[in-house]
């Protein structure tokens, strides 16, 4: 796990929100006992289950359960924008679900921050106690990071959706990625 943003955001530093305070290869990198024993927040699809898989894999499930046996992670969520039933994804983990929702007429989902301050009252935990782990940095990254809530951001698990490739997901990610990288250089030289 590489330490982006996490250093500079705690001194006080205005970073830019697409910049994740830690940078992981996969879910299997992410050192849950330097970032605190956080209530974790997982992104779903293809941040731990590759995409259209009906099941999460079994490493991922033991190395979860292990590290929540271990106490190097007090809860895990799944945060995801998804609207379909998580349940079978949550039992397995056991884990809350978090999904999108419509407060008056506006709908709220990632990166909303009311989306991430809902997973928070509902937790009944302060931002700092949490770290949401994501594969995208403009929609798990930016709406954490603006609520407070520590971040990592992990490569992709497997091949991309096809709206995600017909929007550019990942190409506009890097771009903002670099920039916020840009930033961050900027700041420790200052």
């Amino acid at each position: 796990m590489l330490s982006l943003g996490a250093d500079l955001r705690h001194q006080g530093f205005d970073l830019p929100d697409t910049l994740p305070d830690y940078s992981a290869q996969d879910i299997f990198d992410v050192e849950f006992d330097k970032l605190g024993n956080p209530h974790t927040l997982l992104d779903l699809d293809l941040t731990i289950r590759r995409a259209h898989a009906t099941e999460i894999e079994a490493g991922i499930i033991t190395f979860l359960s292990e590290q929540k046996e271990m106490g190097s992670i007090a809860s895990l969520s799944l945060a995801t924008n998804s609207d379909s039933d998580l349940s079978r994804f949550a039992d397995q983990l056991g884990a809350k679900v978090f999904q999108p929702f419509d407060r008056g007429r506006d709908h709220i989902s990632k990166p909303d921050v009311r989306f991430f301050d809902y997973i928070l009252s509902e937790l009944d935990i302060a931002a700092g106690a949490a770290v949401m782990i994501g594969d995208k940095c403009r929609h798990d990254i930016r709406g954490a990071n603006r609520a407070g809530i520590r971040t990592v951001m992990v490569e992709p698990l497997g091949n991309d959706y096809w709206f995600d490739k017909i929007l550019l997901t990942r190409y506009r990610d890097r771009r903002a990625l670099h920039i916020a990288k840009r930033a961050l250089g900027a700041a420790q030289e200052g």
